[in-house]
């Protein structure tokens, strides 16, 4: 069910980071964005820590199959929050993204005061490469959060969205938060015709936060409209392929049809 779906590392939540490239999706110059502001609602380290630490004891150990998976975020993020992140127990997910949010601008902060990283060393400027590897992880998080198929992992994953992305902004080369950032928008925008009304509201109020400053001064407005009338469009290959055995014609047409609308909606919004 719902509350004990499975986000482990067998399943197939990563492959939203299959799509990295920047094709199709507009942005302003990303070199001079500014980082005040465009981060609403981030819980505070306590609460973050505290969440984290209560979710612990629920965690299963990690399968050491799965070692190199996870490796790099446990570089990152230690072992106790990549089990949290990874058990199958929808709260210690929650409690992981809590984390994650809460964390983010501290660790940036900690980065750039030291220059510690894998170019070490100290000093005023943070390493390129240790800020690069903390945008991945941070980044990889976000993505396989939007998978998560509960709910509330999923909402919690929404508001990450708005707690991470910003805090990179004017941090890390503009570029490389290009890379990260199409893929994300794709991804929130495909999801924003999901079955649930919960999900979709979401998905569409973490869209519309993310072109709030700092974020919003590197994405287009068009971008995001662009990305949506996507996929108002039918695809050929939905066309085209039959019905599977056991489908239900009437419950597939209601839902493209909710998804549609809510997809106008943004639309609509967007042009105001």
């Amino acid at each position: 069910m719902d509350e004990e779906s499975d986000n482990s590392v067998h399943s197939d939540a990563p492959a939203a980071e299959a799509e990295a490239g920047e094709e199709g999706v507009m942005f302003f110059d990303v070199k001079h964005a500014s980082r005040n502001g465009g981060a609403d609602e981030v819980p505070d380290l306590a609460e973050g820590e505290a969440a984290l630490k209560e979710a612990l004891p629920l965690a299963e150990a990690l399968d050491e199959v799965a070692m190199d998976f996870v490796a790099p975020l446990i570089a990152l993020f230690g072992d106790g929050w990549t089990r949290c992140f990874y058990s199958r127990n929808w709260v210690c997910r929650v409690a992981a993204l809590t984390h994650l949010s809460a964390s983010m601008t501290h660790r940036l902060a900690e980065i750039t005061s030291t220059g510690t990283g894998a170019g070490g060393g100290g000093g005023e400027l943070a390493s390129p490469t240790a800020l690069g590897e903390l945008l991945d992880g941070a980044m990889r998080a976000v993505h396989e959060g939007l998978g998560d198929q509960n709910v509330r992992v999923y909402a919690e994953a929404c508001m990450s969205v708005t707690a991470v992305v910003p805090a990179f902004c004017g941090a890390v080369d503009g570029r490389l938060l290009v890379a990260h950032l199409a893929p994300l928008l794709r991804q929130l925008c495909a999801r924003m015709g999901d079955s649930k009304e919960v999900l979709r509201t979401q998905t569409t109020q973490a869209i519309f936060r993310l072109l709030n400053p700092p974020v919003g001064n590197i994405v287009s407005p068009v971008a995001i409209a662009m990305l949506i009338l996507r996929h108002l469009m039918p695809s050929k290959e939905n066309e085209a392929s039959p019905e599977t055995p056991g489908s239900c014609p009437k419950a597939s047409a209601k839902g493209a049809a909710t998804g549609w609308l809510c997809r106008l909606g943004a639309l609509r919004d967007l042009a105001k």
